[in-house]
């Protein structure tokens, strides 16, 4: 049993990757299919794939698509399980345009492989995608030795009841390594908060 003597237990880190963002980098035909704020309705779907599987790190459906500009972020989703860098990985891109017809108009598919067995480096790495109706740039990570962590968050709001309550969150929850700090939330103020 440890003791408040004993020295802290580090863990061995593990090969890991990690898609940091996924951006929309231009749209080639916007008098097609761009709404009248200059957005595109985008679906389909972004997985990473490493020797565990399959992973969905993005999903929508045609009937719920993603408003969304060129110069503009995709909000990914999160990941249930760390993906392994260890042997090949790779992102997985099958974007489409949702314009009203019944045609799908892919806007862009695609994939992009990490190999360390074939010479390829740890690090940062971002990868253009492009097709006839633009681009997508995805800008991921892979680590030779690193940590997976996952964080839950309990709201309370102070009644015994069991019942589904609303309960409004706010403040930061930060990750920070040496190669620097990722905001994973912000919500500074109790009165822009998110409802759990």
């Amino acid at each position: 049993m440890p003791t408040e003597y004993d020295e802290p237990f580090l863990p061995k880190g593990s090969r890991l990757f990690e898609i940091l963002s996924v951006r929309i980098e231009h749209i080639n035909k916007p008098d097609s299919f761009l709404s009248s704020e200059s957005k595109v309705a985008l679906y389909g779907t972004i997985n990473a794939r490493d020797d565990d599987g399959v992973e969905p790190i993005w999903t929508r459906s045609r009937q719920n698509p993603l408003l969304i500009r060129a110069g503009n972020t995709i909000l990914l989703e999160g990941l249930s399980r760390p993906l392994y860098s260890q042997d090949r990985c790779n992102i997985e891109l099958d974007l489409l345009v949702a314009n009203g017809a019944e045609e799908e108009l892919t806007f862009v598919n695609g994939f992009t492989l990490f190999d360390p067995r074939h010479g390829d480096k740890y690090g940062v790495a971002k990868r253009l995608f492009s097709g006839d109706l633009g681009s997508v740039q995805a800008c991921y990570a892979t680590f030779a030795d690193a940590l997976y962590a996952s964080i839950t968050i309990f709201p309370l709001d102070g009644d015994d009841d069991d019942s589904a309550v609303a309960t409004n969150v706010y403040g930061t929850i930060s990750a920070t390594t040496r190669r620097g700090t990722s905001e994973l939330f912000r919500q500074v103020s109790k009165h822009k908060s998110v409802t759990v």
